[in-house]
C-alpha cells in the first residue's frame, strides 16, 4: 500500500500567508482520518536559508522533520518561484529530494530520501541566476509511505 501525503505553504516577501493542503490517494472514509493521525508528517524546521553561490545562483536550503508516526519515503520539496506579486506570470518550479536515511524497498529500489519518525533531513535547491530577481515563492513538501 502506498499513501501519498503532502503539505503546501506560501511565502511572500512582506506577508506570510499560509495555505495548507492535505491530499491522499486512498479512498476517503472515517478510517482515513484515524490512519492520517498515525501516518508520517513532514514539516519545515525553522526558516529557509537564502544564499548565493560563486556563480551568483540563489540557493534555498533548510531542514525538514518527520513528526509523524510512520516513515516518510521519497521526501521532497518543490519551490514555485514567482517574478511578480500577482503570482500568475513568470513562475517556475524547482524540486529537490531531502537528504535522509537510505532504505531499500521490495522492488530492489534504494532511496536516500526517507525520514523515520523524529528524523531531520536537509535540503538545498539551486535557482539559476538566469531566472532573474523574484518577488516571492511557495513551497510544497511531498512524501509517500510504503508499508
Amino acid at each position: 500500500r502506498v499513501i501519498d501525503r503532502s503539505i503546501t505553504q506560501l511565502e511572500q516577501s512582506k506577508d506570510n500567508m499560509i495555505a495548507l493542503n492535505l491530499t491522499s490517494d486512498s479512498d476517503s472514509s472515517i478510517n482515513d482520518n484515524v490512519s492520517y493521525s498515525q501516518s508520517a508528517k513532514v514539516i519545515l524546521l525553522g526558516d529557509f536559508l537564502e544564499t548565493k553561490d560563486s556563480n551568483n545562483n540563489t540557493i534555498l536550503s533548510g531542514q525538514v522533520q518527520n513528526i509523524g508516526e510512520k516513515r516518510a519515503d521519497f521526501a521532497k520539496i518543490t519551490f514555485t518561484i514567482y517574478k511578480d506579486q500577482t503570482q500568475r506570470a513568470s513562475k517556475k518550479d524547482y524540486t529537490t529530494f531531502v537528504a535522509g536515511s537510505m532504505v531499500t524497498f521490495n522492488q530492489n529500489t534504494t532511496s536516500n530520501s526517507s525520514l523515520y519518525p523524529t528524523e531531520v533531513g536537509l535540503f538545498s535547491v539551486v535557482i539559476p541566476k538566469d531566472f532573474g530577481a523574484f518577488m516571492s515563492y511557495s513551497y510544497y513538501i511531498d512524501w509517500e509511505e510504503y508499508e
